[in-house]
């Protein structure tokens, strides 16, 4: 509930017009709103609480250079949350890669990695920019047609970078479950981009 004379939270509307105003409120109203779950996402990729806390400091830097496009209200772009989501992970995969360059071991974040590479590929160029958008959509629509229990497990796995265990866990139940939730999803996630046109 919020106090007398305490101001409302900014829309998502309004910190994406701060952002590209280079208005300096706009990374604190960002970090108030999503900062403690951009810190988790970065943390399921580094597995370090300080440099997860950089990537995000370093992420509000960066919106102010390539700020998201304001929520128009339409469906799926209610929210700054998937852009500024997708722009953290590309900053913290860069981060664990330099850091773990020389010693690459198949971890719980590494197999994921390889996982949805298995279906959405690697390769990224300046003239795939519009292929990359199209891709975020489906993905973005994809994940609203899952159930709130599905759609939790894809996000464990693939956004914050949780071993097979821990997400049984965050869901309640068992290791092979969720083995074959994800597999379902892959599945039904490789035959949506087949359908739009993308070869996987």
């Amino acid at each position: 509930m919020r106090r007398p004379g305490q101001q409302a939270p900014r829309s998502d509307a309004e910190i994406a017009a701060l952002f590209r105003a280079g208005d300096e409120s706009a990374a604190a109203e960002a970090e108030a709103k999503y900062g403690a779950m951009l810190r988790r996402t970065a943390y399921g990729i580094l597995r370090d609480e300080g440099a997860s806390a950089e990537c995000v400091n370093d992420l509000w830097l960066r919106m102010y250079r390539d700020p998201p496009e304001p929520p128009d209200g339409t469906e799926g772009r209610r929210s700054i949350a998937p852009y500024l989501l997708t722009a953290l992970r590309r900053l913290a995969l860069n981060r664990w890669r330099v850091e773990h360059a020389q010693k690459r071991a198949a971890d719980a974040h590494s197999q994921s990695l390889d996982e949805l590479a298995e279906i959405i590929g690697t390769q990224r160029s300046a003239e795939d920019e519009f292929l990359q958008k199209e891709l975020s959509r489906l993905i973005n629509e994809f994940l609203r047609g899952l159930s709130k229990k599905d759609r939790l497990a894809f996000i464990c796995r693939y956004y914050e970078s949780l071993g097979l265990e821990e997400t049984g866990a965050r869901l309640g139940v068992t290791k092979s479950a969720v083995y074959k939730m994800l597999e379902r999803q892959k599945k039904q996630l490789k035959e949506l981009l087949e359908r739009n046109g993308f070869e996987v």
